[in-house]
């Protein structure tokens, strides 16, 4: 009995060792990202393609690389065909801070043929207008084939669907003036907007950019009697922004100004990045000049906004 007993007590203590015991997985931090920097994009064409982001959306090139051999070990680890080689890329200046890269790649091994939106890794590219309706038009101008009509969901949003030249898909999107993208399917009203863009804990960057890129046409545009009306959109009636040279308060102050930086320097445009928050301030770096030369001149604007408009910017110039 003893060496039964024995025997069982052996048994049952291998049974508890072989017995997967639970671990805790370990706790690992989320990525802290802001935006989306750029997509990429192969192109049978690469300069065709970037003719066409021009013309059509404004595009810019700030990079341009035509790099020699790949190294075998690389075209592995990236599912290249070791037949191909990369002949160029370039990367594209997209208005109000996003880019595109583009990549165009010579082998006899490469499919040609665009897949199945269907398909696993099909995707698309989706970028952001004011006026659905006159994009459409240009669009169906320019001979492009438009994939269907424009669509309005319930919360005002607007979008369709067209083709390049080269078959890649692209999406227009309009948003309405009271929708937020605090939500993907429902707007939360103005009212939510404003107190997503006031919260210093938890802001809303969607909505962030949309109001700079606002700011920025203002900068952009000639600065008249029927345009100041629009400055109570986007800012407050008693916005501050002040620069190395001055400062203006209050709209007709600010209209001043910029039509001051405008008679200034003709023909230079600012083209801005991509918007950054920290707690209650945010941050956007730009390039100011003329459009064969965006960056002639670099800077930063830090800026506040109360009620979902801009209440103040002060504006930084890069001296490097």
């Amino acid at each position: 009995m003893a060496m039964i007993a024995a025997a069982v007590s052996l048994d049952a203590s291998a049974q508890t060792l072989a017995t997967p015991q639970h671990v805790p997985a370990p706790v690992i931090d989320a990525l802290q990202v802001s935006a989306i920097d750029h997509v990429g994009m192969n192109v049978p064409d690469i300069d065709a393609a970037v003719q066409f982001f021009s013309d059509l959306i404004g595009a810019r090139v700030i990079a341009d690389a035509r790099p020699e051999g790949i190294p075998a070990e690389w075209k592995t680890q990236f599912r290249w065909h070791q037949s191909s080689e990369l002949k160029r890329f370039i990367m594209l200046q997209l208005t109000g801070g996003p880019k595109v890269e583009l990549f165009q790649y010579a082998g006899h091994e490469i499919n040609s043929t665009q897949p199945h939106e269907d398909d696993i890794g099909a995707t698309h590219v989706a970028l952001r207008t004011k006026d659905i309706a006159r994009s459409l038009a240009i669009v169906k101008a320019r001979g492009l084939k438009v994939l269907n009509e424009p669509i309005t969901n319930a919360d005002g949003v607007q979008w369709f669907y067209f083709l390049t030249p080269w078959g890649s898909q692209i999406e227009l999107v309009s948003f309405s003036d009271q929708y937020t993208a605090t939500s993907p399917h429902q707007a939360t009203g103005a009212s939510t907007m404003n107190t997503s863009l006031s919260s210093s804990a938890s802001v809303d960057l969607s909505a962030v950019q949309r109001l700079i890129d606002q700011h920025f046409e203002i900068w952009n545009a000639p600065v008249s009697a029927e345009t100041i009306p629009k400055f109570a959109q986007i800012y407050t009636a008693d916005v501050f922004v002040a620069d190395e040279g001055g400062k203006a308060v209050g709209y007709e102050e600010v209209a001043k100004l910029i039509r001051k930086v405008q008679s200034s320097h003709a023909g230079f445009v600012f083209t801005p990045d991509p918007v950054t928050w920290n707690h209650g301030l945010g941050r956007v770096t730009w390039g100011y000049g003329p459009r064969s030369h965006p960056d002639a001149v670099r800077g930063e604007d830090i800026f506040t906004i109360e009620d979902g408009k801009v209440s103040s910017a002060r504006v930084f110039l890069d001296k490097k």
